[in-house]
């Protein structure tokens, strides 16, 4: 989780410097900020631009 940097913000250069866990992060998830996962694989994605409605969130993802 990635609080304060927005989607477009996060690029593979920064992904060295991210601390990972592989327990759930319990924290609001708003357009200013980013998260970024790590595959079983060793690929990198990040999702962001999170906007919530009354039924649904939604948000754009890219591979890094």
């Amino acid at each position: 989780f990635v609080e304060g940097v927005a989607f477009d913000g996060i690029t593979l250069d920064e992904v060295a410097n991210l601390a990972f866990s592989s327990e759930a992060v319990d924290l609001p998830f708003s357009t200013n900020d980013c998260i970024v996962i790590r595959s079983d694989q060793g690929v990198f994605y990040k999702i962001g631009n999170a906007v919530e409605s009354d039924t649904s969130v939604t948000f754009n993802y890219a591979a890094l």
